[in-house]
This record gives C-alpha cells, structure tokens and sequence, in this order.
C-alpha cells in the first residue's frame, strides 16, 4: 500500500506517517524536541527500507489531527501564547508529550493549565481581581461540556 500524499513535499529529511496522513519532517527538529526520537536515529535500519522521495518512513499509529498539532508546536517557538488554545489541541501536547517524550512541550503545557486553573484562591483573584467576569482563553470542543468562565 502506498503511502499517503506528502504534506509539504519540499521540506525535511524525514517522513513521519500518520493515518491518512503523511508529514515531512526535520530529524533535527524531532530529535531535539524527544529523546525517543533521538534514540530511534540511532537503531540500525534495514537495507530495504521503504523510503519517500529517499526520505526514510517512520509510521505513527497516532491520530493525524495529533501529530499535526504537535508537529506545530515544535516548529512554532509562539504556539503557547496562541489565544484561544483549543482544548483539543492541549489533549494532543499532552498525551504526544507524555508518549513520545517531549519535555519541554509538556511542561509547556502543564505552565499553561497551572496559569489558566489556578489551585489557591489568591492565585485565582490575582488572574481574576481586574474583571468580574472572565472568560479562560482554553477553548472547549465538540462532544466536551463544561464552563470556562468565572
């Protein structure tokens, strides 16, 4: 089965494939970022490996919606300032980072929910004193019910 269509065909050395979806990728950029991809580098590979356009295949078995906003996250040193940040995309940083390793990202993450969800009541009146009324700049998504407004 072939696979399918590359994304952005002209840049990186590196084909990640995710369901229905293919995405070419700087190893750099990965191995920087995850420690399970940087020691995926260095595994020997087979002569007859299936490559794209001579890039070598690394097949996900993660979401394509997933793995692109991840592979976002990475190449964009800005996407944690992004307002709104859908609640959708913060489940896939989350659940990638964990899986895959990537720390930074991760804590990134974990900074912005700790910020927007504050745990002590001072905290909260701290984000929360210059307005009675609030609205979190994490945004819900279909299928998920909750108010994020104080």
């Amino acid at each position: 089965m072939d696979p399918p269509p590359a994304k952005r065909p002209r840049l990186g050395d590196q084909e990640i494939v995710a369901p229905r979806l293919q995405f070419r990728v700087h190893w750099g950029v990965l191995s920087l970022h995850s420690s399970f991809f940087r020691d995926l580098e260095g595994l020997p590979q087979p002569l007859d490996e299936p490559k794209v356009d001579g890039c070598p295949i690394v097949e996900l078995s993660d979401s394509a919606e997933d793995v692109e906003v991840v592979l976002k996250a990475l190449y964009n040193p800005f996407f944690s300032s992004q307002k709104p940040l859908p609640l959708s995309a913060i489940a896939s940083y989350v659940h990638l980072s964990r899986k895959y390793d990537l720390k930074q990202l991760l804590q990134t993450m974990v900074e912005r929910l700790t910020y927007e969800n504050p745990t002590t009541m001072e905290a909260y009146l701290l984000l929360h004193s210059d307005n009675e009324y609030t609205t979190t700049w994490i945004t819900s998504y279909d299928g998920f019910r909750s108010t994020w407004s104080t």
